[in-house]
């Protein structure tokens, strides 16, 4: 394998994450945009975190949705049954590092849809695993905490 050109050029903002996934044979990209450094005054970091769909027939990727994040650190893409979700490490918004991080559900159309509100403290990543026997887990990990936290997920 050896490098080839570069293929694409899309604007971030202090991104420190990107998540690659497909969804019924379409493929995104996801960035957790951290924070907007501004020429004058503090950096700005509750900012757009974008998705993008790759265009097959231009081989480009095309902007697909803006989220609202805050100091985004990083995407996890987790599938559980049929459902697919998104769910974003939220790390500061500028005065305060007790934030939700957001679970997102795939709507189709619609795209992703905020569905659950996570308590966090300084949020840095997210982890999905499951086993036949116990199910969904959700595990963070905190800058700012001792501890980090299992979470098992419920399904309806």
């Amino acid at each position: 394998m050896g490098l080839s050109r570069v293929a694409l050029l899309l604007q971030t903002l202090g991104a420190t994450d990107w998540e690659a996934f497909q969804i019924h044979g379409r493929f995104f990209l996801a960035v957790a945009n951290s924070q907007r450094v501004r020429e004058r005054g503090p950096s700005l970091y509750s900012i757009n975190s974008t998705l993008y769909e790759l265009n097959t027939l231009t081989h480009s990727f095309i902007r697909f949705q803006d989220i609202l994040t805050h100091s985004a650190v990083d995407w996890e893409f987790f599938t559980v049954g049929e459902e697919k979700f998104l769910i974003v490490a939220n790390s500061h918004d500028g005065s305060s590092y007790s934030l939700n991080s957001v679970i997102y559900r795939w709507q189709g159309y619609e795209g992703f849809v905020a569905a659950h509100s996570l308590p966090t403290v300084g949020c840095r990543d997210w982890e999905h695993f499951s086993t036949e026997e116990e199910g969904s887990f959700l595990v963070y990990s905190s800058a700012t905490s001792r501890l980090s936290k299992v979470l098992k997920l419920r399904t309806f």
